[in-house]
């Protein structure tokens, strides 16, 4: 089996400048110990959606998802506020987020379109 991603870990300094080796085994080390718990949780949320009851589940997680990095890199925002534009469109709308991100990634809905 490959390596794959599960998840992205964004660590921050108080000063600028490069990590120096100490530094950067403590990154590993703090990714290493969450990465276990993160891999478990996606297992078991994985799992949970093998529920009949929840069968769109994972695939509109995943849709919502997608459509906000669409979003993101279309009009250079951060994920917060691509994620709350794609949130405000469905509730000015009057749609659910899942029924908009459904749209902006079947390129249905283009988010630079909207009037400011």
């Amino acid at each position: 089996m490959g390596a794959f991603t599960v998840g992205v870990i964004n660590l921050y300094r108080t000063t600028p400048g490069a990590l120096d080796v100490r530094m950067i085994a403590l990154a590993r080390s703090l990714t290493d110990q969450v990465a276990g718990a993160a891999v478990k949780a996606a297992i078991c949320s994985a799992e949970a959606d093998d529920d009949p009851a929840d069968a769109g589940t994972a695939t509109m997680r995943r849709e919502v998802h997608q459509a906000t990095r669409m979003i993101l890199v279309q009009l250079e925002l951060s994920t917060t506020e691509a994620f709350s534009l794609l949130r405000g469109h469905g509730f000015a709308s009057s749609r659910t987020t899942e029924n908009i991100a459904t749209d902006v990634v079947a390129r249905r809905l283009d988010l630079r379109c909207l009037p400011d």
